[in-house]
């Protein structure tokens, strides 16, 4: 499932990678880094979003979510590939009586690191998100499982972290998902915290 999901969103996010890596190609040209200042970190994730939902009326749902993010590359321009997964269920007076809805969200993108001090950094990030929808309503004592169409959308955000060492990285960020650009009520928001662990 993943497998597919990742496949199906390399065309759009390879377009942001191209976009932002041509912004840094005349400074990378004269300092190019060596193979071996190029860094893999691997982030655990987890933190709190918020979605929007039109079934049975339009409204927004705060739920957790969790899942992994892996970069590769230099401070200021890293490609980034990140997997998350939350669910919620909400209850109704109304048909249909409950919908438990489960998002599996998979970006591809690029970050640039700032480094403000030794210890103190800060990020931005820029890609595409594709996102597989899958629900179970429960209407009437009966339950139906539907698989909606894969999304993709764009999204942007920033991220404070905190260097510990030249392993570990703590950070905590914000990121948008841009849904509806007529209806931004629909954006996506995501905050997150992340322990990330260079290789």
């Amino acid at each position: 499932m993943l497998k597919n999901l990742l496949k199906k969103i390399l065309i759009c996010g390879i377009i942001s990678m191209i976009c932002l890596s041509t912004q840094s190609f005349a400074q990378r040209r004269s300092s190019s880094p060596a193979l071996q200042d190029i860094t893999y970190r691997i982030e655990p994730i987890f933190g709190y979003e918020t979605v929007y939902r039109s079934t049975p009326k339009s409204h927004t749902v705060t739920r957790m979510f969790y899942g992994a993010r892996v970069t590769a590359g230099i401070d200021i321009v890293s490609a980034e590939l990140e997997y998350t997964q939350g669910n919620d269920t909400k209850d109704y007076d109304i048909a249909p009586e409950k919908i438990k809805t489960t998002d599996e969200k998979a970006k591809l993108g690029i970050r640039s690191t700032f480094r403000l001090t030794d210890l103190f950094n800060m990020s931005t990030r820029l890609g595409c998100q594709a996102k597989k929808t899958t629900q179970e309503v429960t209407n009437l004592g009966v339950t139906t499982t539907e698989e909606k169409p894969i999304e993709y959308s764009p999204y942007a955000g920033a991220a404070f972290g905190i260097q510990l060492g030249k392993a570990v990285r703590i950070s905590i960020g914000t990121t948008v998902v841009f849904k509806d650009i007529n209806d931004m009520e629909q954006n996506e928001y995501q905050n997150a915290v992340a322990v990330g662990f260079g290789i």
